[in-house]
């Protein structure tokens, strides 16, 4: 063997195998198409009139983006993906070489492919947010495209919808305070609801029930607590509280209107910059680049090999 290798022509070897390679991706790795849309979420002033949307939803238009690509790169968006497409038809048709489509294996799970396929980037000057998606047709490629579009979309409305939720139970708790308690003394023990774990599928759901049973707990004491009133009443002069609880309540009230209007669908939110268009060209294998780069590596390996089989020659000797 290590006279084998010693015999080795280094530069013809060297070629031997860059040519193999570029004979292996021209003939064995299918062509691909890449469908590119651009996405705006960075702001909705002209869309919408109502300031607090716009604080729960825009906020920091680039901490949006940020939060859309952490969310498109995740697993629960790649297993929302392959839920929504037929994986079999557009990953591993027989039509698809062995090399290129997506199997089904213990060590390379379909996230890490989804994630091959989708490519996020974020333009930094417009806070805009770049899809890239590869598909083995050019029909493919732009269904990929719209499919990740709309779960940006189905992100939002969830963001959204969840917050506007959250916000309308602490407001209906403030009524409780307001008309109730104004002294806040009554300090109820909100921390006992593990059972809302087990009783929960997805985080989303455990946090709406947690929203839910505080917002039960503050209409059932705000119906029930005469006696907080009256005792409130003894520290306060009533038509002093009679005329903060009505303003206050009328604040709280139209508070509460003002987060339903953030259970509206969220769609409009996102400005299409660059829609989504069948490619025509097939993306460059850069099949010579790539021989070139094993020409190199080989080289070097094969050389070095043979530099260390020489010296552990001399030393034997």
């Amino acid at each position: 063997m290590t006279n084998f290798f010693l015999g080795l022509s280094v530069v013809k070897t060297s070629l031997i195998i860059s040519l193999a390679s570029l004979f292996f991706v021209i003939i064995f790795i299918s062509p691909s198409y890449k469908s590119q849309s651009i996405i705006d979420v960075s702001g909705l002033e002209t869309q919408v009139a109502t300031e607090s949307i716009l604080s729960s939803l825009t906020g920091n238009g680039s901490e949006n983006v940020y939060q859309l690509k952490a969310f498109l790169n995740s697993v629960e968006a790649s297993n929302i993906f392959k839920e929504n497409i037929d994986v079999d038809k557009i990953f591993s048709s027989s039509d698809i070489s062995f090399f290129s489509r997506y199997k089904m294996s213990r060590f390379r799970s379909f996230h890490d492919y989804y994630n091959k396929k989708v490519e996020l980037l974020i333009d930094l000057d417009s806070n805009a947010i770049i899809i890239n998606t590869f598909a083995f047709n050019p029909q493919d490629a732009q269904f990929i495209n719209l499919q990740i579009i709309n779960m940006a979309a189905d992100f939002f409305n969830r963001k959204t919808r969840v917050s506007s939720f959250n916000e309308k139970t602490n407001k209906i708790c403030e009524l409780y305070s307001i008309n109730a308690n104004i002294l806040n003394l009554d300090m109820a023990n909100l921390e006992d609801d593990d059972d809302l774990v087990e009783e929960s599928k997805t985080a989303t759901e455990l946090l709406l029930s947690k929203s839910i049973r505080y917002k039960d707990m503050c209409i059932e004491k705000l119906t029930n607590e005469d006696d907080n009133i009256m005792d409130n009443i003894e520290v306060f002069p009533s038509f002093e509280l009679r005329n903060i609880n009505a303003e206050a309540s009328k604040q709280v009230l139209l508070e509460i209107y003002d987060k339903s209007l953030g259970t509206i669908s969220t769609t409009s939110f996102l400005k299409i910059i660059a829609e989504p268009v069948t490619p025509i060209i097939q993306e460059k294998k850069n099949a010579f680049l790539l021989s070139l780069l094993v020409f190199a590596v080989s080289f070097i390996s094969i050389l070095s090999i043979k530099i260390l089989l020489r010296l552990s020659d001399d030393f034997e000797v």
